[in-house]
């Protein structure tokens, strides 16, 4: 048997009263007391105890009647498991916890953290930070970059990447320059001499642009998967640049040379040594051309890899 005893009030000097519990949302009591064991305090006046053993944990509606049969008092209880006395009031207890039940889950979390020096020992379930299942590639990655991140000096703040040093990051290439701006431009782009921004080939009269005098003419072109590349690469093939004056005829043209075995590709970037010696331009007509970058075959075939705008202009230190 649990025993359980509870206590409500009504008027003072009441005399065959019944206490009736009723779980809350029925019409069926739970358990009815008689007058004979509904008795008032002798001190404090108005409070009736009865006994209500083995009532269930709940809550209850309890109503007080006269020994007439008379409502004389309507009353809330929350009944525990345990045993005990449970008073009887206007409404249900808020569920908030009691005082000491915050006070012990406090000490629970003080009693977690360190006496004194660094939160080294502090339990942090990053399971439950993450919301999902860790999964490190290699075991320990995560401690120990928790460790760089947050083990320092600094008590106010975590280390920045600063702090550690960036990591190694992308090599900017002439060649993945060049592809970033023909991406923008949808020209052909040259960040080197003889060539501008915005791909106009530029000549010098009476000069020698060839692989000995280290002034050769180096057009970068998108070549997506290598693809003219191969073609160039491919035994027999020779290559040429024809530089053809706008407004002009065949008498103005200059030729350039390529050897196929210094064209070059890298991160899908195609890269044409060209050479114009001076010998080619010193009777040309100066002012704009345009420029075409072609393949033959063994066969016979032509191909042109790529064309822009060229410049012919003079040599002002000759």
């Amino acid at each position: 048997m649990v025993a359980k005893t509870l206590e409500a009030q009504a008027s003072t000097g009441q005399t065959g009263l019944t206490v009736s519990a009723y779980p809350i949302g029925t019409d069926t009591v739970a358990t009815e007391v008689s007058a004979a064991a509904a008795t008032e305090a002798a001190n404090r006046l108005g409070w009736y105890t009865c006994t209500a053993d083995d009532l269930a944990a709940g809550d209850y509606q309890v109503k007080i009647l006269s020994s007439g049969g008379t409502l004389v008092a309507s009353w809330m209880a929350r009944i525990a498991a345990g045993a005990g006395t449970y008073q009887c009031h206007e409404s249900l207890p808020d569920t908030i916890p009691t005082v000491q039940t915050v006070v012990d889950a406090i000490k629970t979390v003080t009693d977690l953290l360190p006496s004194s020096g660094a939160l080294t020992d502090l339990p942090v379930n990053l399971t439950k930070v993450l919301g999902t299942a860790l999964a490190e590639t290699t075991g320990g990655r995560i401690a120990a970059n928790l460790n760089t991140f947050w083990d320092n000096a600094d008590a106010a703040t975590a280390q920045t990447v600063d702090d550690v040093g960036a990591g190694a990051g992308g090599s900017a290439t002439l060649a993945k320059q060049n592809e970033i701006l023909s991406s923008l431009s949808g020209d052909t782009i040259s960040v080197v001499a003889n060539v501008t921004p915005g791909g106009t080939i530029i000549l010098k009269q009476n000069d020698d642009h060839t692989i000995a005098s280290s002034n050769t003419i180096t057009l970068p072109f998108t070549d997506v998967g290598a693809v003219v590349h191969a073609l160039t690469q491919v035994s027999g093939t020779t290559a040429k640049i024809g530089f053809r004056k706008k407004k002009g005829g065949a008498a103005d043209d200059i030729v350039g040379t390529i050897d196929t075995g210094t064209i070059t590709e890298s991160a899908d970037i195609t890269t044409v040594v060209i050479e114009v010696p001076a010998a080619n331009t010193a009777s040309k007509v100066l002012g704009e051309y345009r420029y075409d970058v072609q393949i033959a075959t063994t066969g016979g075939d032509i191909t042109t890899l790529v064309s822009g705008p060229a410049v012919l202009q003079q040599d002002n230190a000759t």
